[in-house]
């Protein structure tokens, strides 16, 4: 693991070469998706780009193995290594499980190497040896051996069992650090949110709640069962006033929540950028790593975008909070 001083340094001097907002606008008011594509030369994003805009997510997948090796790597802090890469290994852990059971090839499932290198995980889970994983990942994957077993297990339920896991071994590792902490609340929150305001439904909504976040299960119940405006009055004095405002609306238009996915996505972000000129711990180092996601976001946004003919004003409108340069 770095020292702090060192991986704050390493962030000092990558963060320059971050796309960052003037050329992901130049991007947008190019000719064509082609022309866009040369923009991202300038900054060597994507490694080799001779393939063209064709194979676009070749270029985003080498960008995400490059920060995930970085963050491995580099890191200095192992709980913020974690809170980073767990996501990719519970993903993995999950195509690994069904496809155990399911035999399948897992090869097109997988994401990018997290804390686990993916090939170790095959190894454990095909031979039900989970000691080495986080409790949480480990019982989950025990109470899908018993599901799969009994004949009594399904996608949406090896779903939830992997998706509670994450949250819950994501706090555990986020609990005692206070910039985890208010992290991890603000994903859990807007999770919950989702979740409420997509089905408007709390038995169902109970059943996928995250917990330890700031919105209580009585709060759930509000998002699911209230009416829109009632909604919005009760979240009037919120954190999660401007997000809960943007959920609403989707669901009360019948609308993809694309503007509140958004502002989700902005959230973590917007708390790091709260001491945006502090060097304090490995502040700098988590940043850069959000700036580094928005910006392999915003760049799969304006492609696709162009690529399928959307307006630059509507391709605008989608893009994540970003490094300004």
């Amino acid at each position: 693991m770095s020292s702090i001083i060192y991986a704050n340094g390493r962030v000092s001097a990558k963060i320059n070469s971050l796309v960052g907002t003037e050329r992901l606008n130049r991007m947008i008011e190019t000719d064509s998706p082609e022309d866009a594509f040369k923009i991202l030369s300038e900054t060597g994003f994507g490694g080799d780009l001779s393939a063209g805009v064709v194979c676009f997510e070749k270029s985003l997948s080498y960008e995400l193995a490059q920060l995930d090796s970085f963050i491995r790597d580099v890191c200095p802090s192992e709980n913020l290594k974690r809170f980073l890469l767990y996501k990719n290994d519970f993903h993995n852990a999950e195509a690994l499980i069904k496809c155990k059971f399911l035999k399948t090839d897992e090869k097109s499932l997988l994401v990018q190497d997290g804390i686990f290198r993916a090939a170790e995980m095959k190894e454990r889970i095909f031979s039900d040896d989970y000691k080495c994983f986080p409790l949480n990942m480990a019982l989950a994957l025990a109470e899908c051996d018993e599901k799969f077993v009994s004949g009594s297990a399904d996608g949406v339920f090896v779903n939830n069992a992997m998706e509670k896991a994450y949250f819950a071994d994501l706090y555990e590792t986020a609990k005692k650090q206070p910039l985890l902490l208010k992290l991890y609340k603000a994903k859990a929150d807007c999770a919950n949110i989702q979740i409420a305001l997509r089905c408007r439904d709390y038995k169902a909504a109970e059943k996928f709640f995250v917990k330890n976040g700031v919105i209580c299960e009585n709060e759930l119940k509000v998002l699911c069962v209230e009416s829109f405006d009632v909604i919005r009055e009760k979240f009037r004095f919120s954190e999660y006033k401007e997000i809960v405002g943007l959920a609403v609306d989707a669901a009360e238009r019948g609308k993809p929540f694309s503007y509140f996915e958004k502002a989700a996505d902005d959230f973590p972000l917007k708390i790091l950028l709260e001491k945006k000129y502090s060097s304090e711990g490995y502040l700098p180092f988590a940043t850069y790593c959000y700036y580094k996601l928005a910006e392999i976001k915003n760049v799969r946004i304006i492609l696709v975008g162009l690529l399928n003919g959307e307006s630059k004003t509507a391709i605008k409108n989608r893009l994540r909070l970003t490094y300004e340069g």
